[in-house]
């Protein structure tokens, strides 16, 4: 598994880049910085990224004023599922 950080630009262009390939995701919000899961079925979207079967977006505290996006490349069902459980539980608030 392999993490980088990016700016919600580049976050964009990969989220577009899944929807003009027919890959399926799901959104979260977050406070500063939306949030998401693709689901990659081993396609790589990213040149030069691993081979994954999923792709975590996920929102990176480094300040109170600003947020950056966490990459993470996984296999596992486990961190997907409880990626997503707890975003619905916070998203019940």
């Amino acid at each position: 598994m392999r993490n980088i950080l990016i700016d919600s630009e580049l976050m964009t262009d990969i989220l577009n880049t899944a929807f003009n390939k027919g890959l399926d995701f799901q959104t979260f919000e977050g406070s500063l910085q939306d949030e998401a899961v693709i689901y990659t079925d081993d396609i790589r979207i990213i040149k030069g990224s691993p081979r994954s079967k999923y792709i975590i977006l996920k929102e990176e505290y480094l300040n109170p004023w600003s947020r950056a996006v966490k990459v993470i490349f996984t296999v596992s069902d486990k961190r997907v599922d409880k990626f997503i459980e707890e975003r619905e539980v916070h998203n019940e608030y």
